[in-house]
């Protein structure tokens, strides 16, 4: 999860006051937290956290609504914990890794931080992203080219894993990754016996 500590703080920004670093390093950390351990924690930093949305009041008016990081959906508490290392990579380069990439994102979204990452114009020092997903929207070729989707088969029974490109199997040269990874053709999907349980 997403982690800074009060001496980073201090190195970025050498005048920042000591409570302000302490109460960001405690924000960082609670975004890896379940919602309601999340602000229990911020609670007991005396750091109050709040989102606000823009919608519509009880009488049709136009308003700003106050959030507490509790009431904040997975996939918004994700984006901001990813945020600052994401954009800190994509203005200094550097590499991001990302376990599970998709939890709690719309897809749409996620294509479009990958999309971030492959624009020259949103990433000009080069920064690299490598991930984990199971959402096969982004195999698609309009997404990812060839040379950037990669697998990984667990053998069953030794429970060794194997990584491979998909430029490595010699007999798929069609256009549509996503239906013959569905079926099969890649390996890398989970196996089932009649009478496995789930």
């Amino acid at each position: 999860g997403p982690s800074v500590s009060t001496e980073e703080l201090k190195k970025s920004d050498p005048d920042m006051p000591e409570e302000l670093s302490r109460a960001i390093a405690a924000f960082w950390q609670s975004l890896s937290a379940s919602p309601n351990a999340s602000e229990i924690s911020l609670n007991r930093q005396e750091l109050k956290v709040a989102t606000y949305h823009h919608g519509l009041d009880a009488d049709g008016k136009i308003k700003n609504h106050m959030m507490t990081l509790q009431d904040e959906s997975d996939g918004t508490r994700r984006i901001m914990a990813l945020a600052p290392d994401f954009e800190s990579a994509l203005q200094n380069g550097g590499l991001l890794i990302a376990d599970e990439l998709e939890i709690g994102i719309h897809p749409l979204m996620m294509q479009k931080l990958i999309e971030k990452v492959q624009n020259p114009k949103t990433n000009p020092h080069h920064a690299q992203l490598i991930f984990t997903t199971h959402d096969v929207n982004v195999m698609d070729f309009k997404v990812l080219r060839r040379d950037q989707i990669a697998f990984v088969d667990k053998d069953r029974e030794s429970g060794a894993s194997e990584l491979y490109q998909i430029e490595d199997i010699r007999d798929f040269s069609g256009s549509n990754a996503i239906s013959s990874y569905l079926a099969g053709k890649f390996g890398a999907v989970p196996e089932f016996d009649e009478e496995d349980d789930l």
